[in-house]
C-alpha cells in the first residue's frame, strides 16, 4: 500500500509516444517519477528510484488508478476556482489598500488639486470625497484598477492629493477620479466617475488643476408622440444638462407613443431635442425644463 501524503508529478506515455499530460499525484516518499505507461486512460505502472525497497527498474501496479480524464478535469476545475477566487478577492480589495496617503511625497510628484463643485449653486462642496485610480491596461486577460488614495475637500470644496509620479510612467494606462457627496452624481451611466486624464513627466511637482462638478438628482420624463408625421426614417430624442448628454433613436415609418425616463440634474435647466429625418422629412423640435432636486417632471413632444 502506498500512503498519499506527498505531491509528485506523473507523465503518461502510450505506445512509445509522449502525450505531454502532466498532473499532480500524491504518493509518500516519492521525489521523482520516471515516464510511465498509460492504458485505457489509467495510470497503471510507474517507476521510482527513491521509494524504499524498490529498484530503479522495478514496475509496480497501482490497482486503484484514477482515470486520466478525471484527473485532468479536477486539475482544471481547481485552477479555475483559484483564478476566479483571486479575481474576486482583488475586486473586493479595490478601495482598501491605497498606494499613497496623498500627503507625503518627495522627488518627482504629481500634485492633483482643484475644487469639487455643486453645479446648481456653483459653490464648493465641503467634506466631499475624491478617490483616485490608475487603470493598468497591460494585462493579457484583464485590466487592473489600482486604488491610489483619497482626498477630502475642505470647507471651500478644495482638494489636494500628491503621489509618486514615477510609479506608473512606464505602464500603459490612464488615471481617473471618482467623486462622492451624498446622492449627488456626475453621469447617469458612470455615476461618480468625474474625470479621466493622463500625466507625464512634464507635470512633475506642478499643480495639476481639475474642478469636478457634481449634480443634484432629479428625473425627467419625455413623452414622444408621432401620429401625424410617420414617414421619417429615424427619430432621435436627446437630452442634456451641463456638459452631459444622451439620447435614443427610433426607426420611422410607424406611429410612436412612448415615454422615456432619464436621470437629470436637479435645479438646473435640462435641454430636450427631437430630430425626425429621412424620406423628405427634416423636423427639429426643442424644449427645456427645470426639475427640482429629488422630483420628477414630464414634458411632451408631438410630431
Amino acid at each position: 500500500m502506498v500512503t498519499a501524503t506527498n505531491n509528485a508529478l506523473a507523465i503518461w506515455r502510450g505506445d512509445g509516444i509522449t502525450f505531454g499530460c502532466i498532473s499532480l499525484l500524491s504518493f509518500s516518499f516519492i521525489r521523482r517519477i520516471k515516464p510511465s505507461f498509460r492504458m485505457n486512460n489509467e495510470l497503471l505502472y510507474f517507476y521510482s528510484s527513491s521509494v524504499p525497497g524498490w529498484t530503479s527498474n522495478e514496475c509496480h501496479h497501482i490497482a486503484n488508478a484514477e482515470p486520466l480524464g478525471e484527473i485532468l478535469m479536477k486539475t482544471l476545475l481547481t485552477s479555475t476556482t483559484f483564478f476566479v477566487t483571486m479575481l474576486f478577492v482583488s475586486s473586493c480589495r479595490k478601495d482598501k489598500d491605497p498606494l499613497f496617503d496623498g500627503v507625503a511625497c518627495t522627488g518627482n510628484c504629481y500634485i492633483l488639486t482643484g475644487k469639487l463643485l455643486d453645479s446648481a449653486a456653483n459653490t464648493g462642496i465641503a467634506s466631499g470625497e475624491i478617490k483616485f485610480y490608475f487603470k493598468d491596461n497591460t494585462g493579457t486577460f484583464s485590466n487592473k484598477n489600482i486604488y491610489l488614495g483619497r482626498a477630502v475637500t475642505n470647507a471651500n470644496g478644495d482638494y489636494s492629493f500628491k503621489l509618486d509620479g514615477s510609479r506608473f510612467n512606464n505602464v500603459r494606462g490612464y488615471y481617473y477620479a471618482e467623486a462622492f457627496k451624498g446622492d449627488m452624481f456626475f453621469d447617469p451611466f458612470y455615476l461618480n466617475q468625474v474625470a479621466t486624464f493622463d500625466l507625464d513627466t512634464a507635470f512633475y511637482n506642478l499643480p495639476f488643476i481639475q474642478n469636478f462638478p457634481l449634480f443634484r438628482p432629479a428625473t425627467v420624463k419625455v413623452r414622444v408622440v408621432a401620429s401625424t408625421v410617420t414617414n421619417f426614417q429615424y427619430l432621435t430624442i436627446s437630452y442634456s444638462y451641463g456638459k452631459i448628454g444622451n439620447g435614443i433613436v427610433f426607426n420611422g415609418g410607424r406611429s410612436i407613443d412612448t415615454i422615456i425616463t432619464w436621470k437629470t440634474a436637479g435645479d438646473l435647466r435640462t435641454f430636450i431635442q427631437a430630430d425626425a429625418v429621412g424620406n423628405g422629412v427634416n423636423i427639429l423640435k426643442r424644449d427645456t425644463v427645470i426639475v427640482q432636486t429629488n422630483n420628477t417632471r414630464q414634458i411632451e413632444i408631438r410630431l
